[in-house]
């Protein structure tokens, strides 16, 4: 789940003005990676967030 997670993010990132690879902020690392946790809307947040998929855990 984290790294789809991660990698849904990245590519939301880079959709925005500071993921654009010719544009330097403090949002990215050195390595260009945007250290910037949600690039979606408020609406997508509530979205995502309103209840939770059991299935993408595991539990013991």
């Amino acid at each position: 789940m984290h790294d789809r997670y991660k990698e849904w993010v990245d590519a939301g990132n880079k959709l925005m003005v500071w993921g654009v690879s010719t544009v330097n902020s403090w949002y990215k690392s050195p390595s260009g990676r945007v250290a910037q946790n949600w690039p979606y809307s408020l609406l997508e947040f509530w979205e995502q967030t309103r209840s939770t998929n059991v299935e993408d855990y595991v539990t013991t």
